[in-house]
């Protein structure tokens, strides 16, 4: 047989050096690249090999706690690495796992040089990581725009009301997207020391706010929202009054009093209740043993 020969790392049968795939058993027959090694390519060609759940992490002489070790910074790298659009099949990837990755992902959450960080507190959010809370926070001011979206919806996934002094504070920034989207999060999040800065809000220069302060300030006060909605009916922007509108409707407010129906049965009531008065005057004078109430001198 001429040429090299080599042992096939699959079945084990003698095949020539330079083949790639193994003619009996149709496989590679190169080595299977340790994560070291993965790592380094993808860096270079930016491949999808951190989704290879299949390569176990490095043996270690530390037994268990290492392999942990490990399969965490997979976790960290997975959402990190690579390009954006396969960071959300990896988000699913890590959530499937049982590895305590908390602690990297907070570490990586806090390091402005790593990518894909909204990624990382997406996850901690739906892990409801409390002990993340402190990083998400301090994510609230991140010049990242997405990740401040994305911390904003961790905290309250997290659901830890602690949080919203820092949210409410957060409210002060000039993106009128953000200020909406933190202005959603606190009316979800239900806590009533949000309902003084949320009524500010019903004056903001952007309408989407205006429009997401409404329906925030309903599900924080409920019915008791209506005065404070009631003038934006005469707002500037049509969808800010119809949206003042629908509300107040859904709340009751002053839909009962406009109903004709019900004004009718209140004047029939109305003038029921004097006639009976009047008819009731008439008959104490014939029944003096029963004394008018209303007749103070009629009593003793």
């Amino acid at each position: 047989m001429g040429g090299n020969v080599k042992k096939c790392t699959h079945c084990g049968r003698s095949v020539l050096e330079g083949a790639e795939c193994c003619p009996y058993c149709r496989k590679n027959s190169k080595p299977a690249p340790t994560p070291e090694e993965s790592a380094e390519a993808a860096k270079k060609e930016g491949s999808r090999f951190y989704y290879r759940w299949h390569i176990s992490p490095k043996a270690d002489s530390s037994g268990d706690q290492a392999k942990k070790l490990d399969k965490a910074d997979f976790i960290v790298q997975a959402l990190t690495l690579g390009p954006a659009s396969d960071r959300d099949r990896a988000t699913e990837l890590v959530l499937s796992m049982t590895v305590d990755a908390t602690d990297p992902l907070i570490g990586a959450l806090g390091n402005s040089n790593t990518a894909g960080r909204e990624h990382v507190a997406v996850v901690l959010g739906r892990l409801r990581a409390a002990k993340a809370v402190d990083a998400l926070v301090s994510a609230l001011d991140d010049p990242e725009r997405t990740l401040r979206f994305a911390a904003a919806w961790a905290l309250y996934r997290i659901g830890d009301m602690d949080a919203v002094p820092s949210l409410i504070r957060a409210l002060r920034t000039s993106d009128a997207q953000i200020r909406r989207y933190f202005v959603y999060v606190l009316g979800a999040m239900g806590d009533r020391r949000a309902i003084g800065p949320v009524t500010q809000m019903l004056r903001d220069s952007n309408s989407e706010v205006r429009m997401q302060a409404i329906l925030s300030l309903a599900c924080l006060e409920g019915r008791r929202a209506s005065a404070s909605i009631k003038g934006l009916r005469k707002d500037a922007e049509v969808r800010v009054r119809a949206a003042a509108k629908e509300t107040l409707n859904l709340l009751g407010a002053g839909s009962f009093m406009k109903n004709p129906a019900v004004i009718f049965l209140i004047a029939v009531l109305i003038l029921g209740i004097c006639a009976g008065f009047v008819i009731y005057r008439k008959n104490s004078k014939k029944l003096p043993q029963f004394p008018s109430l209303f007749d103070v001198n009629s009593r003793g």
